[in-house]
């Protein structure tokens, strides 16, 4: 089966961003004048970087894990947006908004992860 343009853009967007997780953790010691946990920081933009590597090869490939991969990365990615509002202090009245901007990236990537279902679905 031909790899849907679909597939393919969704592909190279994670590589993409997993190139940003890779450059994040590599100047995340920044955060060191601010006296913030930027070890953690570091730790989030490799695993991000990670697990959206991971994604783009099974979405590439068509494998059908892809799609379980998708869901780890976007696992990854609502922890890992969530460590500034759990970290800087001057968030901290802020943190409320929190769940709201979990439920944002949900509401805007669920589509992708049924997409990636429904067309590995149509390659197996």
């Amino acid at each position: 089966m031909k790899r849907p343009v679909g597939m393919t853009l969704l592909a190279v967007a994670l590589a993409w961003l997993a190139i940003g997780g890779v450059l994040f953790s590599v100047i995340s010691p920044i955060l060191a004048w601010a006296e913030l946990p930027w070890m953690l920081y570091e730790i989030a933009g490799l695993a991000y970087a990670a697990s959206a590597t991971v994604a783009a090869v099974g979405v590439w490939k068509l494998e059908p894990w892809a799609y379980r991969a998708f869901q780890v990365w976007l696992a990854i990615a609502l922890a890992a947006g969530s460590l500034p509002l759990l970290t800087f202090p001057a968030a901290e009245r802020s943190r409320w908004m929190l769940p709201l901007g979990w439920v944002m990236l949900l509401v805007g990537l669920w589509p992708f992860a049924r997409y990636i279902r429904r067309n590995l679905r149509a390659a197996a």
